[in-house]
């Protein structure tokens, strides 16, 4: 097989983030608000680039082939590789491009010793696009002095994972069990993570609005600096004003585990099945600021990654039964478990693991299926997902640290739901 695709995307997003066209209709005489001149008309225009910015322009280019040998009733191999040709612009007034050619392969090679058992091994590379961080790109010479001591850059190359499986397929006693195993180690590079950073900018080269960045003559209701444009942005007492900014740094990490299916026709009419995942993973370097105020260090070098468990599973079991001419019924259990959970890189928060249920009922025939099904049996209430998040009714400190308070946002279980459902095939 041989093959090219193309993609071309072009992307303006306004609101939190993107690039936003700036109206100016002053309604209150005699106020004067950024680059608006006192009156009751709209009498400026400007185009500016919000805190996050979007606008973006995509183009990929991709050559792919893939080939299948069997070497013989026991011995296969493929071999696929994709060449890919990426390019990435973020912004509308300023610019960034990150340009990536990168060769992405794929081998599995697969040993079939009898008709019951499957042994495989694999590699393959796979690729996700690159960053900008347009604070960067807009900074001038004092500002990148601290986005350079932050360990933050302009551009996040594509993040690049290295993966190695190792499976076995293996079926037992005339295919009434059946098992499957895979066990993996992958490398990791450039993992994306996003941060909020303290920074001092310049009057004039606000992320925001140009002119109104906080703690400058002319800026918005609230700040009372008085730096003008060209100096630091500074807060009425003198001391360096602090803005808030969200950027994004890149962090190698490496992951490995095991995953374990299995399913067995106890009887004719009893089937059982069930799942086991062990996954875990490890930062070989990386500096998260949101930890340094609490641990005294940003270093999170050897913590893991957050939002997913080291150990999660699944059990099921279906019972089926005559009925009636053309007709069986049906009643199914399901158990999922899903294991505790680092908060975020820091790890020092954890979401408690939970286990929820699922049970249905039914009959069914040739194309036809109907069941009542009860979700999250149990009513379990435990929170489905966590993640940090900063605390903004507690004030900051004088510095402006947006990481000195911390809190977790939940999301909660959906509760528990009764219904019917009825499936046709034709």
């Amino acid at each position: 097989m041989i093959g090219v695709n193309g993609y071309k995307q072009d992307f303006i997003s306004s609101s939190t983030g993107g690039d936003a066209l700036f109206l100016c209709v002053d309604t209150i005489v005699g106020v004067t608000i950024g680059g608006c001149r006192p009156g009751p008309a709209a009498n400026a225009v400007a185009l500016f680039p919000n805190t996050l910015p979007n606008t973006d322009q995509v183009k990929t280019l991709g050559y792919f082939g893939a080939v299948n040998y069997d070497f013989s009733e026991q011995w296969s191999l493929s071999a696929e590789g994709r060449y890919q040709d990426d390019k990435f612009r973020r912004g509308l007034t300023t610019f960034q491009t990150i340009q990536s050619k990168k060769f992405l392969p794929r081998v599995i090679a697969q040993y079939k010793p009898t008709a019951d058992t499957n042994l495989y091994l694999s590699f393959a590379r796979g690729l996700i696009q690159g960053e900008v961080n347009q604070l960067i790109v807009d900074a001038d010479a004092r500002e990148l002095v601290q986005f350079n001591a932050l360990g933050v850059a302009a551009s996040v190359q594509p993040e690049i994972l290295d993966s190695y499986e190792f499976g076995w397929k293996q079926q037992f006693l005339d295919r009434r069990v059946s098992l499957n195993s895979a066990f993996y180690y992958g490398k990791w590079d450039n993992k994306k993570s996003r941060q909020i950073f303290p920074i001092n900018y310049t009057c004039g080269d606000s992320p925001a609005i140009p002119g109104v960045t906080p703690g400058c003559r002319g800026a918005v209701a609230g700040f009372a600096g008085e730096a003008i444009a060209g100096q630091a942005a500074r807060n009425a007492d003198g001391s360096p004003a602090i803005t808030n900014s969200n950027l994004v740094s890149a962090i190698p990490v490496k992951i490995w585990g095991a995953e374990f299916e299995g399913n067995a026709a106890l009887t004719d009419r009893f089937q059982v099945g069930g799942s086991f995942t062990w996954a875990k993973s490890e930062i070989e370097s990386g500096q998260f600021a949101t930890v340094a105020v609490i641990a005294g260090s940003p270093n999170i070098k050897g913590n893991a990654n957050p939002r997913f468990p080291e150990f999660s599973g699944s059990l099921n079991g279906t019972y089926t039964a005559p009925l009636a001419k053309d007709w069986n019924w049906f009643a199914r259990g399901d158990l999922t478990y899903f294991g505790k959970t680092f908060v975020d890189l820091d790890n020092l928060a954890t979401c408690k693991a939970y286990t929820t249920a699922t049970a249905r009922a039914g009959v069914e025939r040739q194309g036809l299926r109907v069941e009542l099904f009860v979700k999250n049996l149990f009513d379990d209430d435990s929170w489905a997902a966590c993640a940090r998040f900063l605390e903004f009714d507690l004030p900051q400190d004088g510095a402006g640290n947006p990481n000195l308070y911390q809190t977790v946002i939940v999301a909660p279980q959906l509760k528990r739901q009764i219904g019917l459902r009825a499936a046709f095939k034709f």
